[in-house]
């Protein structure tokens, strides 16, 4: 009979969430992909580093500079399965070979890729929720009330998130290290073997490491050791068994914990992590409005744990309203099931020590990421109440065998009508997370009030149309569709301006878009230097090419550096189009700067060279030294690159100093070559001819 319900329970635990073994990567999942979301090669996944590197970085460090999120064993089990599981089984040479590929085969690629970490995924469910069995049963519950609790936990549509989205690996190793930690914990206590408690630290530390809020676990496991001695005696003294517990408690939780924390202090010191007002405006709000917004979505929260419905990837400011006075009706409706569902689990806990145990699992694994105590990089997510939710399925658990007769009937024929929806909608929401397209599309029409939902479904449309182009008319409007949605929700949500420039210069619409970014420059939130760096990147750009004003797109890019020193891409730019517009002890400095950041970098040594060129006093050395740069960066560059603009330019530059030298056969040769690339300018074409004219004579 055992046997049977623990196989019902990983049947639950796996077969509603297999669609997602289908999956590829969706929404942060680029974090655990072999290629970044800028399609380079990610440093924490594609090169496999020595486990304690790991340990010195922050969570976006293959993805992004700057974090302050540090989950260390996540990122190493991500580089694990990689190596492991997925490259076994990718293309030669990958993930350096994506530009050979065609869509249908870059696709496929990322399918083999992404399968193994999907099927982890399941299995680590599958274990959390064994875990979740036994947690009960060494509580003292009935078997049958276990078995309904680990059933509910299984299948529990929120968890739909963390199962089929793969960084939700961060939700399953902190609760399935955690559960592990507490189990070796708990052999410690019966056989008082030192190696049991060595094992709990580890575990715990493995927790900590995998994501911050299995910090949990250090009020949790008291609250677990007093709800089973309770159950045991209620007339048992508290103090007395944390006192002989204490040391045991700080070795194995303590000290790990410590440990941890120093770490994190390291990893992420210097590291900014502002967070966009879209993701959660209370990060920039004050006190008051956070606490009362937070009461809010903790209830609301709370509703999702009791009944999953309409559940979706992203959320944010105008899904969930702010809530700035104490008698706002959502605040009180929220404040009253909290206050509720905390009185009723916490009167008499001696009685009902279960009941006060799962209350205190709702409540004490929410208080970290629900914004009370601080403001954290979101406002809500259904990913962060994985293990909260566990409070609420207990409930049915405990109620189980104080129900007789038909009560008992009814409320096996509920839990079991529950278990079977929201396996459905697992399956569903399954497979809504194959990919980014899917996902954004589906979700937008899910949470019409979340205006970032709404833009990202514009712009997966806006992809569709290029990559369509039988429905490229259908998809371009519907991208302004969602785009419009968005700015009605909110006319200053500074992305949604910054799409529409985009979709504007996509339509050759070049003033309109200079326009447009200049209106999201002006907007209100603009918190985020990044953010503002980008759009004055963009608009730079646009007034270089498009709009006339070289002098003035270069200021942009200017300003757009200094805002984001480490954008190489943006800092190239300065340099390329910043020659013959800046001062020459601007464009010296500029130049020194990107030298001394990127010191091996061809395009940055054939702009070095460009500088010489433009800038220096025309002298024999003068030539010699820019023919010497660039002859070096001839030899290394590849071939596939060397049609890039910068490089033609040079070549171009070379071969003038070549003719000023006097070694004409050599000159003759690097014009030639100029004229045989595709992408050179009729001007640098006539150039060109005119020089081979005159070596001619």
């Amino acid at each position: 009979m055992k046997g049977l319900a623990v196989l019902l329970l990983v049947v639950l635990a796996t077969v509603p969430f297999a669609p997602a073994l289908g999956n590829r990567f969706a929404f942060d999942d680029t974090l655990a992909q072999s290629l970044t979301s800028k399609q380079v090669p990610n440093d924490a996944i594609a090169t496999l580093h020595a486990p304690w590197w790991y340990f010195g970085q922050h969570y976006w460090a293959g993805e992004e500079r700057d974090s302050r999120l540090y989950r260390p064993v996540t990122i190493l089990g991500y580089a694990w399965t990689y190596h492991l599981l997925c490259r076994p089984f990718l293309p030669e040479g990958w993930p350096q070979r994506t530009g050979t590929l065609d869509r249908a085969g870059t696709e496929a690629v990322f399918h083999r890729e992404a399968l193994p970490h999907h099927l982890i995924n399941l299995l680590l469910h599958a274990a959390v929720v064994l875990s979740v069995l036994w947690m009960m049963r060494d509580l003292g519950m009935g078997f049958g009330g276990a078995v309904c609790t680990a059933a509910l936990f299984a299948v529990h549509a929120l968890h739909s998130e963390v199962v089929a989205g793969i960084v939700g690996r961060a939700e399953l190793l902190a609760f399935g290290c955690g559960a592990a930690g507490l189990w070796a914990f708990r052999r410690h206590q019966v056989g008082r073997r030192h190696r049991h408690l060595v094992l709990a630290a580890a575990l715990f530390f493995a927790a900590f490491c995998s994501k911050e809020s299995a910090a949990a676990w250090v009020g949790v496991v008291p609250c677990y050791l007093l709800a089973r001695t309770f159950r045991a005696d209620p007339k048992a003294r508290a103090t007395a068994l944390l006192r002989g517990q204490a040391i045991p408690l700080v070795l194995s939780l303590g000290v790990p914990f410590a440990i941890f924390l120093l770490l994190r202090a390291f990893a992420v010191a210097g590291h900014d992590d502002a967070v966009f007002y879209a993701a959660n405006p209370l990060y920039h709000e004050p006190a008051p409005v956070r606490v009362l917004t937070a009461v809010e979505v903790l209830g609301i929260a709370l509703g999702k744990c009791a009944l999953p419905v309409q559940l979706a990837c992203l959320y944010g400011p105008w899904a969930i309203p702010l809530v700035d006075s104490p008698v706002d009706p959502g605040f009180l409706a929220a404040g009253a099931a909290l206050l509720g569902y905390a009185v009723l689990s916490w009167w008499r806990p001696r009685e009902r020590p279960l009941l006060a145990f799962g209350a205190a699992v709702f409540f004490g694994c929410s208080l970290l990421t629900a914004n009370l105590l601080f403001a954290i990089g979101t406002v809500f997510g259904e990913r962060l109440f994985y293990m909260p939710s566990l409070g609420l399925c207990m409930l049915p658990g405990l109620l189980l065998p104080r129900c007789r007769g038909v009560a008992r009937v009814a409320l096996l024929v509920v839990c079991g009508g529950w278990v079977a929806w929201n396996a459905w909608v697992d399956w569903q929401r399954s497979g809504v997370w194959c990919d980014n397209v899917s996902l954004m599309i589906h979700d937008a029409e899910v949470q019409p009030r979340c205006a970032s939902l709404q833009v990202k479904a514009a712009t997966m449309y806006r992809w569709l149309a290029k990559v369509e182009p039988e429905h490229r008319d259908s998809h371009s409007a519907r991208s302004w569709e969602f785009l419009r949605r968005a700015q009605q929700i909110d006319p200053e949500y500074v992305s949604a301006i910054a799409t529409e420039a985009t979709f504007l210069a996509e339509e050759k619409k070049f003033p309109q878009a200079i326009a447009t970014l200049r209106r999201a420059l002006a907007a209100r939130r603009l918190p985020i230097s990044n953010l503002e760096a980008s759009l004055r990147g963009e608009l730079g750009m646009l007034l270089i090419e498009h709009g006339g004003d070289r002098r003035g797109g270069v200021a942009e890019l200017r300003a757009a550096v200094r805002l984001q020193p480490e954008s190489r891409a943006m800092r190239l730019a300065l340099l390329d189009h910043g020659l013959g517009v800046l001062a020459p002890q601007d464009a010296r400095a500029e130049m020194i700067a990107a030298a001394e950041r990127y010191p091996r970098d061809l395009t940055v040594a054939a702009l070095q060279a460009s500088f010489l060129f433009q800038y220096a006093e025309v002298s024999r050395a003068n030539a010699q030294e820019v023919v010497r740069r660039l002859e070096q960066v001839f030899a290394a560059v590849p071939a596939a690159r060397a049609g890039d603009p910068t490089f033609v330019r040079a070549r171009l530059e070379l071969a003038h100093c070549l003719k000023a030298l006097g070694r004409k056969a050599e000159a003759r040769a690097s014009y030639q070559a100029l004229l045989a690339q595709p992408r050179a300018t009729a001007r640098q074409r006539q150039e060109a001819n005119t020089a081979l004219a005159e070596l001619d004579k």
